[in-house]
């Protein structure tokens, strides 16, 4: 009776187990999914700002080349660059500086705060 007993209950405390390890593996798999996510922004992000510097660069070049050939002497060119540099230290600065977009972070807080009040409700109405 004493062995059926120790039987029963270790396995039961294996079942327990395997359910706490298969619960376990859910959740690392969903945070690795999550990171997964948020490193393909990233990444993103950072060939957006690869491709708008290129696009920055050729164009300048050429309106540079247009300038020279057109109106030498009379150097426009630097406008669209001027404005359009800052354009694009700006998308440097969001992609490089600030790392996570700024509406990411602010959308997470967004959704922590929410979250919180939710638990706050369930909490008042058990």
């Amino acid at each position: 009776m004493g062995q059926e007993l120790l039987a029963e209950f270790v396995l039961k405390v294996q079942k327990n187990g395997s359910r706490l390890l298969k619960k376990r593996e859910r959740i690392m798999a969903e945070e690795k999914s999550q990171a997964y996510i948020r490193a393909e922004k990233r990444v993103e992000a950072k060939l957006g700002f690869y491709k708008n510097l290129a696009i920055y660069l050729g164009v300048n070049l050429a309106l540079f080349l247009i300038d020279l050939f057109t109106s030498p002497g009379k150097w426009w060119f630097y406008w669209p660059l001027l404005f359009w540099g800052i354009g694009v230290l700006f998308h440097f600065i969001r992609v490089f500086v600030t790392g996570e977009l700024l509406s990411e972070r602010i959308k997470e807080g967004m959704i922590r705060k929410e979250l919180q009040k939710e638990e706050k409700g369930e909490k008042n109405d058990a």
